[in-house]
């Protein structure tokens, strides 16, 4: 995987936190890693808590990680690790989290 996952919840509500291991960008996902079954989620509160706390990642939107990519996006993916520009011409992945939340070789 090129990423860390916990689980984590907030009360009775479950998720899973990604953290990708060659940039500091993070997500959420409402399931935990399995091979592609990633369902990228968005949580306000998490998104505050990482800017007010100034962590040291960027939390990504679910939108912008699961819509077809963009020639922003591809220099956005580019910029954050030249491995992904490997991954960009190899794998020809879809949307910008599948080239950052992976199972690739």
């Amino acid at each position: 995987m090129s990423f860390y996952w916990a689980e984590a919840s907030q009360g009775s509500r479950k998720f899973t936190v990604l953290l990708e291991q060659g940039a500091p960008v993070v997500a959420l996902s409402s399931t935990i890693p399995e091979y592609f079954n990633l369902h990228f989620i968005d949580d306000s509160d998490f998104i505050d808590a990482t800017w007010r706390t100034q962590a040291p990642f960027t939390p990504l939107r679910a939108t912008d990680l699961a819509v077809p990519q963009s020639n922003a996006d591809r220099e956005f993916l580019v910029g954050l690790s030249a491995k992904h520009e490997r991954d960009l011409k190899h794998w020809k992945p879809a949307t910008v989290g599948d080239v950052i939340f992976n199972w690739w070789d």
